[in-house]
């Protein structure tokens, strides 16, 4: 993907992301808590019945890592 919104929104389609009811974005290094948070707003977007949370993970090498529960 050509963006980091738009690879994450494919992962969570692929994941079946619609099938959980909580999605956890754990920002790495290399994201800002606002980047993070506005990832966040974009997943809201498109997967209204979940429960998105934004969790600084703080991990050198991933900027983004996605818990599906």
């Amino acid at each position: 993907a050509d963006t980091i919104e738009a690879a994450l929104m494919d992962a969570l389609a692929k994941a079946g992301a619609d099938e959980h009811e909580l999605i956890t974005l754990y920002y790495g290094n290399d994201l800002t808590e606002s980047d993070a948070n506005t990832l966040a707003e974009h997943i809201t977007a498109s997967y209204d019945e979940q429960r998105v949370e934004v969790v600084r993970g703080g991990q050198p090498l991933y900027p983004l890592l996605i818990g599906l529960e």
